[in-house]
């Protein structure tokens, strides 16, 4: 059952209230400027007309938004990421020029030198909770590559003609994508269940929100 809008904003309206005033008793306030709401579709359902809610808590309008950011991760209701991953290449592409400006290919750093620079940043900028949103890799491949295929061609002084998969051979670099797989793999731990399918790994937690099946290129 599909509660209407104005149920879903009057059950909102009293567990603001509810944690307000738990905040209250530790001497604390809720910053009603940095509260933000996300409505999420419940189970498979899809749900095609949007959701908009105004919720009136404080004498503050508070509405309903798509995405929301929450510890660095921006959260869509369609739990997709396309807007994260939108927000890393974007963050990684005004960053890139100002590493590579130390990178000249005749002089300057050695190739492993850059390899471990550009992977405490820019690399590091893709790690952080991917374990969160590495589900939607796959169809964010094209942006992830897009990114990486400059870091190889820098750390093997390549020309920028050089194609993604060739330059991270020839540059000894792991692909991005299959760093963050690993790194999701190894933070499941006991906790979760890894099942290979050719050339398929598919990732089951009970404490992921989500299943899905990820491509890896060995």
């Amino acid at each position: 059952m599909v509660l209407p809008p104005e149920s879903i904003a009057s059950n909102l309206t009293v567990a603001l209230t509810t944690v307000s005033e738990i905040l209250l008793k530790s001497g604390l306030k809720l910053n009603d400027s940095k509260t933000e709401i996300v409505v999420f579709p419940g189970g498979y359902r899809k749900i095609k007309k949007k959701i908009n809610l105004i919720v009136c808590f404080n004498k503050c309008k508070l509405k309903s938004r798509s995405v929301m950011k929450y510890l660095g991760i921006y959260i869509d209701a369609g739990l997709t990421f396309d807007n994260h991953y939108a927000y890393l290449e974007d963050k990684c592409t005004k960053l890139l020029p100002k590493l590579l400006a130390i990178c000249q290919n005749c002089c300057g750093y050695s190739n492993e030198a850059r390899r471990i620079m550009l992977k405490a940043t820019i690399g590091a900028i893709y790690r952080y909770a991917c374990s969160v949103f590495v589900h939607r890799a796959e169809a964010n491949r094209k942006s992830i590559e897009r990114i990486h295929r400059r870091i190889a061609q820098c750390c093997g002084r390549l020309y920028r003609t050089v194609g993604y998969y060739p330059a991270t051979v020839i540059s000894g670099s792991t692909p991005l994508l299959r760093i963050s797989l690993h790194l999701c793999v190894s933070l499941l731990g006991p906790f979760g269940k890894i099942c290979f399918f050719g050339s398929h790994i598919v990732i089951h937690s009970r404490y992921c929100l989500i299943q899905d099946t990820i491509r890896v290129v060995c």
